[in-house]
């Protein structure tokens, strides 16, 4: 559906309203926890960083990720939780699925963006994707991003109706 592509094109086009952008693979528990372990070695001054798989390790820097980006002088970063395809729902049994929350910053602000296949995240400002008609809107997308032009119509996403959200999510 290109919801990875978007938000791709999203990050790139309005990346300088940012001070920092973050992706994160959300496609599993373990793989966020992993990613935002790494985080502190990224962004923060005088780090250490642990070469151990110590589970109590792993939390302590996906903590310290989390504080990092709730530091009231610290608001203008986005990060974008990709491929959060198994969230864990009230009604939907799954053996694998989390809640993504549990890995938001402590406080609201700075931006996230979430892409996923769920339609069901309630906590989240929606953007739906769906499959073009026909050949030619993507067309027009791929000539416009190129710089040059063609005579089918384009559909267009209001991006800065996007940016108004402080949760967003692709799906």
């Amino acid at each position: 559906m290109g919801k990875t592509q978007l938000s791709i094109q999203f990050a790139k086009q309005f990346g300088e309203m940012y001070s920092s952008i973050f992706w994160l693979n959300a496609k599993d528990e373990n793989q966020l926890k992993a990613e935002l372990a790494a985080l502190p070695a990224q962004v923060m001054e005088n780090h250490i960083s642990s070469s151990g798989t110590d589970p109590q390790e792993e939390e302590r820097m996906v903590q310290q990720a989390r504080q990092w980006l709730s530091r009231p002088d610290n608001n203008k970063w986005l990060v974008i939780y990709d491929n959060y395809d198994d969230p864990r729902l009230p009604g939907i049994n799954s053996s694998t699925g989390y809640d993504i929350r549990d890995f938001f910053p402590h406080r609201a602000h700075g931006s996230i963006l979430i892409t996923t296949r769920s339609p069901r995240l309630t906590y989240a400002k929606q953007l739906r994707l769906n499959k073009f008609d026909d050949v030619n809107q993507s067309l027009a997308i791929l000539a416009r991003r190129s710089g040059r032009t063609t005579e089918g119509g384009e559909e267009s996403i209001d991006f800065d109706e996007c940016l108004e959200a402080d949760h967003l999510a692709i799906s």
